[in-house]
């Protein structure tokens, strides 16, 4: 009789040789080189990528020179447009920035491996472009200090960084170097795809939590500002288009998704506002400057309030419309309170856009059909628009989103869309 052989386990054995990543979130790593699965899908820096050695450059190495060297968590390589620029072209200061090595349509290409020219660029974002986004010494250190500490761990945020310094380094060059600002366009849209890619795939699968909320809340900021300093598309009106979906309207939904979301675990720690912006706001003081034109500017919108009102039973959703125009009135104020504290105009930001940000999605749906009491009202914020010309990636907003309302709007109703444009033609040209 034949006795039943009972079937041996299999052995398992366990890995500890995982990714530091892996280990920390307790899930198992498939330990692919240079970088695991699971970092790449997070678009986080894996420490497999730190331990490889950095690969000498040809043109660079030594041959008395130990192969083996420190890890590094960021390696150099050859830009892949260097080949296209023109040294004698090109002072030797502008040659050295002019390029980038981030290959985002190449998905064999990790994106910790940073050129020269990205290091470039890092350097005036610490230097130069941080400032152009804060208006006080709060928000200077957290776009100097914090965001670029937050970048060399999530690759998102620093190739947005880096896409919206190359825009700047761009905007700085004259009218007379259009190749030049056209490669420092091309560097952007480079590392604006990846950075994008990045927190689209964050977003989609719903994988925001507490750890990476604020850095991927700055992340989105970045992208809306990289679309503002891209400057205005033909067709496109920040929440409504010629055809199809705004793009904007887009990023903006993203950043409402975020906070929406995790609120309360963006809004601390570097992230709280100082007091101080707070109490100015109470104290609600317009200086002589500005009182006569905030004064003018009321009597407009008291205007389309009772244009609207008139003719909010021909239109669906007039009721909501009229209390846009009052939330509209407090922003005005908002704005000549602001500008009354001799604050930079970048602290308009939150302010102007805070409206569009809070507007209801019924709203935005008129905006969509052009309904003309919506775009009307629309006409009348991108005043506020004006108030940003200084800052240099909201140049041109105004005048491009009041356009669009005067072609989008029946011709009986053109004439409540040309006060706005008059008055803001009024601002250019004072005298």
């Amino acid at each position: 009789m034949e006795h039943n052989s009972v079937r041996s386990r299999r052995t398992h054995h366990k890995s500890r040789l995982g990714c530091r990543n892996c280990k920390k979130r307790r899930i198992k790593c498939d330990e692919k080189k240079p970088a695991c699965s699971n970092c790449q899908h997070h678009g986080i820096s894996c420490d497999f990528t730190a331990s490889l050695p950095a690969s000498p450059s040809p043109a660079t190495s030594d041959p008395d020179e130990p192969q083996r060297r420190p890890a590094s968590k960021f390696r150099f390589r050859a830009s892949r447009y260097q080949s296209h620029l023109s040294r004698t072209s090109m002072p030797v200061s502008e040659t050295s920035t002019a390029s980038t090595g981030v290959q985002c349509d190449d998905p064999s290409i990790r994106p910790d491996g940073l050129s020269l020219p990205d290091l470039q660029l890092f350097h005036h974002f610490v230097t130069a472009t941080y400032r152009t986004v804060a208006e006080d010494t709060h928000g200077w250190e957290l776009w100097q200090v914090h965001v670029p500490q937050w970048s060399m761990t999530y690759s998102s945020i620093l190739h947005l960084l880096l896409a919206f310094s190359a825009l700047h380094r761009g905007h700085q060059q004259p009218a007379s170097a259009p190749e030049l600002r056209n490669r420092y366009i091309a560097q952007a849209d480079q590392h604006f795809t990846f950075g994008v890619s990045t927190v689209t795939s964050i977003l989609s699968q719903f994988e925001l939590t507490p750890e990476n909320a604020q850095p991927i809340y700055i992340a989105a900021i970045l992208i809306c500002f990289v679309y503002f300093a891209r400057g205005p598309l033909p067709g496109e009106y920040l929440v409504f288009s010629d055809a199809g979906q705004a793009e904007w309207l887009v990023l903006l939904r993203g950043v409402r998704l975020i906070v929406s979301t995790r609120r309360q675990h963006i809004f601390k720690g570097v992230m709280v506002p100082p007091n101080a912006d707070q109490e100015m706001m109470k104290q609600r003081y317009i200086s002589a400057e500005w009182l006569e034109i905030w004064q003018g500017d009321q009597r407009q919108l008291l205007e389309v309030r009772q244009l609207v009102r008139q003719r909010s039973a021909d239109f669906v959703q007039g009721d909501m419309c009229v209390s846009l125009v009052d939330s509209l009135m407090q922003t005005f104020e908002d704005v000549y309170v602001k500008m009354s504290a001799h604050r930079e105009r970048v602290g308009l930001m939150q302010i102007i856009v805070g409206w569009l940000y809070r507007l209801p999605e019924a709203y935005i749906s008129l905006l969509q059909e052009k309904q003309p009491p919506a775009l009307v009202l629309l006409a009348h914020w991108s005043i506020l628009l004006h108030y940003m010309r200084p800052v240099w990636y909201m140049r041109g907003w105004d005048c491009h989103v009041i356009d669009g309302v005067q072609r989008s709007l029946p011709w009986e109703w053109k004439e409540w869309a040309s006060w706005p444009l008059r008055r803001i033609q009024s601002l250019e040209n004072p005298g």
